[in-house]
């Protein structure tokens, strides 16, 4: 009765045999029941509240919107943009949970004492934005919370 526009789309694992049911019910078919903790993406904090569509159906360069169940990539520069320009890159890639919470970016988790620069005596009492400054390079404006050169001269003279 009805057309399958998912078919070749989904993987087997989470599609056996082509039942609708795996992800659809009866009563309300928008409201999707698949569990995504059966995928190496758990859907946690805000991820948890967006549409089954938000992540899985993108405009193509075309501009024609299609369908992707497969092969998505679980980094989050693959949706997000990197607000820090690379400065917490290793091997290529970032991981934005040594800092952020899915719940809210601005939930940061950093602890500045787990840093190579502790922050100690007076650098206690001194607001982020006195050392992490905004700055222009060539990767854009971004504030800078990497520095090559810790000595006290670098701020002090």
């Amino acid at each position: 009765c009805h057309k399958n526009e998912h078919q070749g789309f989904i993987s087997e694992k989470y599609y056996a045999h082509a039942n609708c049911l795996d992800c659809h019910n009866e009563t309300n078919w928008k409201k999707i029941t698949f569990d995504h903790n059966r995928t190496n993406f758990k859907l946690d904090g805000k991820h948890a509240e967006l549409g089954c569509s938000d992540c899985h159906y993108k405009k193509n360069a075309q501009g024609v919107r299609v369908q992707k169940f497969t092969g998505l990539s679980t980094e989050c520069s693959s949706c997000h943009k990197d607000q820090h320009a690379g400065q917490f890159e290793v091997y290529e890639k970032t991981d934005c949970s040594r800092c952020h919470k899915t719940s809210s970016w601005k939930d940061s988790k950093f602890n500045h004492n787990s840093s190579r620069f502790k922050l100690e005596g007076a650098h206690l009492n001194v607001a982020c934005a006195e050392c992490h400054k905004l700055i222009t390079t060539s990767k854009g404006t971004y504030v800078e919370y990497k520095f090559n050169d810790i000595e006290c001269s670098g701020c002090h003279r």
